[in-house]
């Protein structure tokens, strides 16, 4: 059986797919959502046999209006939609269970991937409004947030390591000594080094 390593995304849009794109509301609030709502059903015959509205002759002088696009905010939304989905942990972390937000910081949340597409799947949310809407290579253009999220990473991958050694150690052949190693009463004070799970953790 081939096993596929972690993968620590640092921004959020990387693991969204299909099956992602629904609703995410925060806990234990009312639903509150000023970004969207369901459009009513449609009855094709009352459509057939109402008379048409009649739209004004356009002006080629006027200027041209576009629709505004919908996004969320969170200060007025406790429900978020679509892409804006994961926007429900960044407003508020401590509603979820630690088995969703592993940790959260003033400027980042880190939860467990809804739908992993690896052994251990985690994502890095920034909490900045300024970069939550922003596509990646936007964001990642800022040196400084750059930095702050290299910093993260970094620390992720120590703690992505450390999961995949309980999780699946005693099955390596390369943490066979260091298993053997633990197993003894007492064990030694310093024990095998063992497989190098860190090298393998993916991020990006």
């Amino acid at each position: 059986m081939t096993r596929r390593l972690p993968k620590v995304s640092s921004m959020p849009e990387d693991a969204i797919d299909e099956e992602e794109m629904a609703s995410t509301a925060v806990p234990g609030q009312p639903s509150i959502n000023r970004q969207q709502t369901p459009p009513p059903e449609r009855n094709a015959f009352i459509d057939l046999m109402s008379p048409k509205r009649k739209h004004p002759a356009s002006n080629p002088s006027s200027p041209q209006t576009t629709r505004p696009k919908l996004t969320t905010d969170p200060t007025t939304s406790t429900t978020y939609f679509g892409r804006d989905g994961l926007g429900a942990y960044i407003a508020s972390p401590t509603s979820f269970p630690p088995s969703r937000v592993i940790s959260h910081t003033p400027d980042f949340v880190v939860i467990n991937d809804l739908y992993p597409k690896s052994s251990v799947h985690i994502l890095l949310l920034p909490r900045s409004p300024q970069k939550t809407l922003l596509h990646p290579f936007d964001a990642l253009s800022d040196a400084k947030f750059l930095a702050s999220v290299q910093t993260e990473v970094t620390k992720l991958r120590t703690s992505v390591a450390k999961e995949l050694r309980r999780r699946y150690g005693k099955f390596s052949s390369l943490d066979k000594a260091r298993e053997e190693a633990m197993d003894q009463d007492p064990p030694p004070s310093t024990l095998p080094a063992g497989r190098d799970w860190e090298k393998e953790v993916i991020a990006g």
